[in-house]
């Protein structure tokens, strides 16, 4: 009976310790900075951004939903190198005049030592915006796999009637890749 106790005791003790080191994330808490600028088309042939749901009757455009596919770039030059793209949906959800946006969408990396890595993400982005938005990373692919964060999107401004630069912050905590190991390749015909 004493046998089993300390048997039972050692298990609990080494799961004790071992599981707190499975959940440490690799910068010991620091966040990577990625400074971009969020490059967007309003019109024309080379518009980044498309309406495809305008209730029109509903004041402050309420219902409004577009798809979007912008350049992120390193610099406020629309000729600066291109990084990353952000793809996804945005949709007018408030009746308030600031007309809260609800943003839905992808960061994904084009070049660059995070080529092929995604970061999600999800917020609200009120307009006229006169300060910064904060947008949650609430999961992302490739270097930045379960990795958590924010953005912060500054104000936009007119480089033409057509298009608006703004700065794009990125701020992320990856995990190792050490705690990232796949699983061996299953044999054929079995599930996990």
């Amino acid at each position: 009976m004493a046998s089993s106790s300390v048997t039972y005791s050692f298990l609990l003790f080494t799961l004790l310790a071992i599981v707190p080191l499975s959940f440490q994330t690799c910068h010991k808490g620091k966040f990577i900075h990625i400074p971009l600028y969020l490059h967007r088309i309003i019109e024309g042939p080379e518009a980044t951004t498309l309406t495809i749901i305008n209730p029109g009757k509903i004041p402050y455009s309420f219902g409004t939903t577009r798809v979007n596919d912008h350049e992120l770039r390193v610099g406020k030059d629309p000729k600066s190198k291109l990084v990353a793209r952000l793809q996804g949906v945005s949709v007018e959800s408030s009746l308030a005049k600031t007309r809260d946006i609800l943003l839905l969408g992808n960061v994904v990396f084009v070049a660059g030592k995070y080529n092929n890595s995604i970061v999600s993400i999800y917020g609200r982005r009120s307009v006229p915006s006169y300060g910064k938005s904060v947008i949650s990373i609430i999961a992302g692919t490739e270097k930045f796999l379960m990795a958590k964060g924010y953005i912060v999107r500054g104000m936009s401004y007119n480089c033409s009637s057509k298009a608006t630069v703004s700065s794009f912050d990125i701020y992320i905590k990856p995990y190792c890749k050490k705690h990232l190991e796949l699983e061996p390749e299953m044999e054929h015909g079995t599930t996990m």
